[in-house]
């Protein structure tokens, strides 16, 4: 449990969220995190949490997302409606009460693949960050192939030049755009949401494998025009950021000869490395 009766967790400084794919294997991030931040020597100062954002509904009453709908911050599907952004900032909520963990400054927020398309909007339109300026927060967008575009402008992979695609009318559409966000998000209007999305300290996590990636969507226009392959689509989103927005907050790291595998990559030299830096800051 986050709280124990009594408990004062004094020593605790940092902690890493990680959320699952489209898999819904929360254990598994959780063991591949653990063996990260074992390896790093941080595990007696560190809070690791792997929500479970589950697909259907296992027990009576549980809260789920179906078709993946979590990964955008819809509201669940059973009887209870919650926006899964909503689900983190309780989380956030608790690790913030200096009651239990008053030595707690840091919180890394991180996801793979159809996490880290979750974490990729969530870094901009959750309401945790501003409540608690005491709390530093970092956010790792880990190999998605799909990102959030704050303009209908892309990369032009011939040139490195930006150019709006013609012919596909799914860019503007959340979450590629701003267009039909949830609810959770559109109480914010879409400059600020933008300026936010500019601000936040977001870090690409890139593996660049040529591994097989049977995943990959190429048939949604809005996915074809964002990059050639999810390494590509990686590179892409970085590029827009540098040439859109000079001054903008996001990085990026590459996982050397890793392809679409969150045990490989979250247990990568290159992570333990970014994490490293993220968690000594």
């Amino acid at each position: 449990p986050i709280y124990e009766d009594n408990a004062k967790w004094q020593n605790l400084e940092k902690a890493v969220i990680v959320v699952h794919g489209a898999s819904v294997n929360p254990d598994d991030y959780y063991s591949y995190m653990t063996t990260t931040i074992e390896a790093l020597g941080v595990s007696e100062s560190t809070v690791l949490i792997a929500p479970d954002f589950k697909s259907s509904e296992v027990s009576s009453g549980d809260i789920y997302w179906s078709s993946l709908g979590y990964r955008d911050g819809k509201e669940s599907s059973g009887t209870t409606k919650i926006s899964s952004f909503e689900v983190l900032d309780i989380l956030i909520s608790r690790l913030s009460d200096k009651n239990f963990f008053p030595a707690l400054n840091e919180i890394v927020i991180t996801g793979q693949s159809s996490g880290g398309r979750f974490v990729h909007t969530y870094a901009a339109g959750n309401r945790s960050e501003s409540l608690y300026p005491e709390i530093h927060f970092e956010y790792i967008v880990s190999e998605s192939q799909y990102f959030y575009y704050p303009t209908d402008e892309r990369i032009d992979e011939q040139t490195n030049n930006l150019y709006v695609p013609t012919n596909c009318n799914g860019l503007q559409f959340w979450p590629f755009g701003y267009e039909l966000a949830p609810d959770y998000v559109s109480v914010l209007d879409k400059a600020t949401f933008n300026d936010r999305f500019v601000s936040r300290s977001i870090t690409y996590l890139l593996g660049n494998g040529s591994g097989s990636d049977s995943e990959l969507n190429t048939t949604d226009c809005e996915a074809v025009v964002s990059g050639s392959s999810r390494y590509q689509r990686g590179e892409n989103m970085y590029l827009y950021m540098d040439l859109k927005y000079p001054n903008h907050n996001h990085k990026k790291t590459i996982a050397q000869g890793i392809s679409h595998n969150g045990s490989a990559i979250y247990t990568s030299p290159e992570f333990k490395a970014l994490l490293a830096q993220l968690l000594n800051n």
